[in-house]
């Protein structure tokens, strides 16, 4: 949550999924960090060189960075290399070495 004596106003959400874990970070409009949370996400390697995630955890992980940073804010921006593939069904499909072509 903030920190100090910081009031709301002018602040902006930063969100990173990354390969370990989903990270989002508050920060104020001099880019003072007021508010910072990181939730691990699981991986797999199931050959060298080859990394897979779920979707779902992502997603959940994105859900608990978010609600542990303070909601009075401006803007939020997410970076992310993961792609989400939908075969139309409500749950996202797995992009792996094993699905490739399915």
């Amino acid at each position: 949550m903030l920190g100090g004596d910081q009031e709301p106003g002018c602040c902006y959400v930063g969100v990173d999924v990354g390969t370990g874990s989903v990270r989002a970070a508050l920060v104020d409009q001099r880019g003072v960090l007021l508010a910072f949370a990181d939730q691990p996400i699981h991986k797999w390697e199931p050959e060298f060189n080859h990394h897979e995630q779920s979707s779902e955890d992502i997603w959940a992980a994105c859900c608990v960075v978010t609600k542990e940073i303070p909601i009075e804010t401006s803007s939020c921006g997410w970076t992310t290399e993961q792609s989400v593939r939908s075969t139309g069904s409500t749950k996202p499909s797995t992009v792996s070495c094993s699905t490739w072509g399915a």
